[in-house]
């Protein structure tokens, strides 16, 4: 959710800001890590969810129960509209 907080509007919920408090407890109640586990995986393969997403699973941090990559569950509502 790394976004310019002088824009209004959506924020960017593909990036991880781990410098957000708020940030930081959703996306480790997400994918059930502590946040040093989830700074150490931002700091190596970068904020985007769906890289976190996949370096936690190598790691055996998560086992698919995290966040899907940002953007799927949108594409696939906004592919069929009668999936709700």
């Amino acid at each position: 959710m790394v976004d310019n907080r002088k824009k209004r509007g959506r924020p960017d919920r593909s990036r991880i800001d781990v410098n957000q408090a708020y940030e930081l407890q959703y996306w480790k109640k997400m994918f059930g890590v502590s946040g040093q586990q989830l700074a150490a995986a931002v700091r190596q393969v970068g904020p985007r969810v769906k890289n976190v997403a996949a370096y936690l699973a190598d790691k055996g941090r998560i086992s698919g129960r995290g966040r899907p990559p940002a953007g799927k569950a949108y594409e696939q509502k906004a592919n069929n509209p009668r999936s709700e």
